[in-house]
């Protein structure tokens, strides 16, 4: 299910990316900082490869004749059990 936390992993996640660069530079001498952006790089499109994977499915799931029963169905399974989701 999804909750609120997951919504604000893109933020979280560019914060995350620029502090990893940031270090990387920082460590390393300015004749390395090729090779630490692109070892930064390679880490950075592997953690991010879960959450592009994530994205094409709801991209896809948006454009499906059904989209609105489907997305209905979404957000009713990732509210269930929160206090006050259901409108009582």
């Amino acid at each position: 299910t999804r909750r609120s936390s997951d919504l604000q992993q893109g933020a979280n996640q560019s914060m995350q990316d620029g502090l990893d660069l940031g270090l990387a530079l920082v460590g390393s001498p300015p004749s390395e900082w090729q090779s630490a952006i692109t070892h930064f790089e390679q880490v950075m499109f592997a953690r991010g490869g879960a959450a592009a994977s994530e994205s094409e499915t709801n991209s896809t799931m948006f454009k499906k004749h059904d989209a609105a029963q489907v997305f209905a169905k979404w957000m009713s399974d990732a509210f269930a059990g929160v206090p006050g989701a259901d409108g009582e």
